[in-house]
């Protein structure tokens, strides 16, 4: 993830980014229900932008991402005075036995899901990190034509399905589905134009049966 590593010192001064991971923290906030009782794993969390959003809202974060530069900044933010102190950044792949053998009451993660190859996989990992009744909140890109990334590398998806992603959910678990239309990100074109692209949030609960 070298094209992250290069971005992420400049990742938290564009403003169009934050202005969007504020309204999309919203969105988490109003659509599940969030308490200091959980734990939460934010997956490729970047810088922590959301983290630093939520964690007032919940009572500890487990933050990771594959790019060392994005946690070394991370880090960084963490050492600041005032920053939480309920997060924790790892620089790690996900997979099941990734972090032990801990789950999550609530798995978040954003604009993410695109950069994985496997998304079947992906979601199974998710559902055996997200304890019986935790939530996952997915927000990615509705499907577009693939002119959201000037750069294609690690860009596996051209956005997603919200009944791809759902149906996925559904084999492994999950249930009590809602999805929202939860933002919109604009991008300039190369005439020079603004193209918004919509943006979903889907949440899950994870089945006890």
């Amino acid at each position: 993830m070298k094209i992250f590593d290069k971005a992420a010192s400049n990742w938290d001064k564009n403003t169009e980014r934050m202005r969007l991971q504020t309204v999309l923290a919203q969105a988490i906030k109003n659509n599940v229900p969030l308490s200091k009782c959980m734990r939460a794993l934010d997956f490729g969390c970047g810088t922590g932008i959301m983290s630093f959003m939520l964690a007032e809202s919940v009572g500890s974060i487990d933050a990771v991402d594959v790019s060392a530069g994005m946690i070394d900044e991370l880090d960084l933010k963490l050492k600041q005075p005032g920053a939480p102190e309920n997060i924790t950044g790892h620089r790690l792949v996900l997979t099941r036995d990734t972090l032990g053998k801990e789950q999550f009451e609530l798995l978040f993660t954003v604009l993410t899901m695109h950069h994985v190859k496997d998304t079947p996989a992906l979601i199974e990992t998710f559902a055996h990190k997200v304890k019986t009744g935790g939530y996952v909140a997915l927000i990615d890109l509705d499907e577009e034509d693939g002119s959201f990334h000037y750069d294609k590398t690690e860009v596996h998806h051209f956005g997603f399905r919200r009944e791809y992603i759902r149906a996925l959910l559904e084999a492994n678990g999950f249930e009590d589905f809602k999805d929202y239309d939860a933002a919109s990100r604009k991008r300039e074109q190369p005439d020079g134009s603004f193209r918004s692209y919509p943006l979903f949030l889907i949440t899950a609960r994870k089945s006890s049966q």
